[in-house]
């Protein structure tokens, strides 16, 4: 069994920006896994600072392929690599240039996966731990507390990307067209596999997730506080939030354009459901209370609720 794992080729897709800070520290992480199948491909988002420099020089190792491209913002630069990835691989590791991976990081999602069903559509992804720039330890993630499904998939997004590994059914089935709108790579990934294959979750933390305030999305650990950051946000924030949200209601309805042909007739009526809510707050009360949807913590969903509620 583990002769037979460690035949399988994992490919490594790191998107870089002006990463310069930490990219040393990623990098080296990755080389000492224990894992040893592995290749790295790293696309650069448009680097005008020392970036470039490095990877060239980290290039010069056999399992490193750098790709230099234009600028295209995190998600579509996640999108392009799964594009041009290497389709003899078996499995994908998505990767974040601040972080530092454990050494038997892609040991154990490897396992994992080696375990299911290879034929249908997979997406691993684990706890992470969270520092500081200094690697002073914050905290952990909420492990999930209910189901990871599409129910739960098109309210939320509880996949962190740079913890994901799919497999080549995965990478096939984004490859089908990729969105539009969407927040991140990470969220459609979840919405994708949750529909036609299966997430799976590990409760231990392989990586040393860096918060620091150049993170494209960084997490909220302190519950009193997530919730005070986002009821007292200031007026001028607030609209520079909305600029940048991509309403969950979009998200879903390209999904559920895109994929129509493949889902069941269940999953189409639940998600026609959800983009066709009805025009009353009344009969919007009633929809709610039946709703199959829902988010993991109870607090977010009963506020998810409201908002839906008054189409927030």
């Amino acid at each position: 069994m583990l002769k037979e794992m460690n035949s399988k080729k994992v490919q490594i897709l790191l998107s870089t920006y002006n990463g310069e800070k930490y990219l040393n520290d990623l990098l080296k992480s990755l080389l000492t896994q224990t894992y040893k199948n592995i290749n790295i491909l790293i696309r650069d988002d448009g680097s005008i600072d020392n970036t470039i420099e490095i990877l060239k020089e980290y290039s010069k190792q056999d399992n490193i392929k750098v790709v230099l491209g234009e600028n295209l913002g995190a998600k579509n630069s996640f999108f392009e690599l799964i594009k041009i990835a290497d389709e003899n691989y078996d499995y994908y590791s998505f990767c974040d240039q601040d972080d530092i991976w454990i050494d038997e990081k892609t040991e154990k999602a490897i396992k994992l996966l080696e375990n299911e069903n290879k034929d249908i559509p997979l997406l691993y992804f684990s706890n992470k731990t969270v520092v500081d720039e200094s690697l002073n330890l914050i905290g952990y993630v909420s492990n999930p507390r209910r189901e990871l499904s599409l129910e739960n998939a098109i309210v939320e997004n509880l996949v962190s990307g740079c913890t994901i590994v799919i497999n080549r059914r995965t990478r096939e089935s984004l490859l089908d067209r990729f969105p539009k709108y969407t927040s991140m790579h990470d969220n459609w990934m979840y919405k994708v596999v949750s529909a036609f294959g299966k997430v799976i979750y590990d409760k231990n933390s392989y990586i040393l997730y860096r918060q620091h305030s150049n993170n494209v999305s960084g997490v909220e650990i302190n519950f009193i506080k997530s919730w005070k950051s986002k009821i007292f946000i200031s007026k001028s924030k607030r609209a520079i939030v909305r600029e940048k949200r991509v309403h969950v209601l979009v998200q879903v309805k390209e999904f559920y354009d895109i994929f129509y042909e493949r889902l069941s007739d269940s999953q189409r009526k639940f998600l026609e459901d959800f983009i066709n809510k009805p025009n009353t707050i009344f009969k919007r009360v009633i929809y709610v209370l039946k709703a199959k949807w829902y988010r993991q913590k109870i607090f977010d969903d009963l506020i998810f609720k409201i908002l839906v509620i008054f189409r927030r």
